[in-house]
């Protein structure tokens, strides 16, 4: 449901303002709400898109191994 957690426990996420976004590779214009992700003492800018995709597994990321993530979780395939 577009919400983070890491180790089980959901990142703060405090709601900015909706607006759009541009995308330059695409040329799609798309509806987003910007947050701000605040994950230890870093803020993030977070942008999540209003656009439903269905493709979305969740995963479980084996003891002893790491899980990365790309900075374009709604528009990106390595996310």
């Amino acid at each position: 449901d577009k919400v983070l957690s890491i180790n089980g426990t959901p990142v703060q996420m405090d709601y900015v303002e909706s607006s759009l976004d541009f995308d330059l590779a695409s040329k799609v214009t798309r509806p987003v709400k910007h947050y701000i992700e605040h994950i230890n003492s870093t803020a993030h800018s977070v942008y999540i898109s209003l656009v439903e995709r269905s493709d979305h597994q969740a995963i479980q990321v084996p003891e002893g191994h790491y899980f990365v993530m790309g900075d374009n979780r709604d528009f990106s395939g390595d996310s």
